[in-house]
């Protein structure tokens, strides 16, 4: 997916539609439209038996399904369709919009616990590092933290599940943190500029 080679027969997309990356994606030369080429591309490509995902998120989150879902030809159809009529191009997503979940407290933490919920074999990340959160206020959630969800959301599998992060225009302190991080998943940090 966009470069990045991993194994597994039930993949997960979770991809970042915030204004900052929106606008670091394409400063970097990767245009929306592409990003939901190769996404449509990835799920065109899977074999029999594979399951796939995709959950799009600012702090609130919008699932293509609350599970993984069978890579028919049905469920590819309407994976095309989601892409193209649902995706955020706003760079928000807002509470009571259709298909928007906004658990409290919001952001990459509620949306980790519903990507582990689905029990990929492989996840692919895609975003700039920098990942917000409203509860009583609204605050930068420090990388710490995230890397002690994701360490907790790990235990008890049989084994890890890689987190694939694709970065845009990472802050140098965010990009060291998420290579530690994904590569203590089994995972790996690829950044486009």
């Amino acid at each position: 997916f966009l470069g990045m080679k991993a194994e597994g027969r039930r993949i997960l997309l979770l991809f970042d539609v915030s204004g900052s990356v929106m606008n670091k994606a394409v400063a970097s030369g990767m245009e929306l439209s592409h990003i939901k080429d190769e996404t449509i591309k990835l799920i065109d490509s899977l074999g029999p038996g594979a399951e796939f995902g995709l959950i799009q998120f600012v702090r609130n989150y919008k699932p293509f399904s609350e599970k993984l879902m069978p890579a028919t030809p049905a469920n590819r159809e309407a994976a095309r369709e989601w892409v193209e009529k649902e995706w955020s191009e706003s760079g928000q997503m807002a509470r009571g919009q259709k298909g928007v979940l906004s658990p409290e407290p919001n952001g990459l933490p509620c949306v980790l616990d519903a990507a582990f919920a689905m029990n990929p074999d492989v996840i692919f990340l895609i975003s700039d590092g920098q990942f917000e959160q409203t509860y009583l206020q609204d605050r930068r959630i420090p990388n710490e933290e995230l890397e002690e969800q994701i360490k907790e959301l790990q235990k008890g599998r049989a084994e890890r599940v890689p987190i694939q992060f694709l970065g845009f225009q990472m802050r140098p302190d965010d990009h060291n943190d998420w290579s530690r991080i994904v590569r203590k998943t089994g995972g790996r940090l690829k950044e486009i500029k």
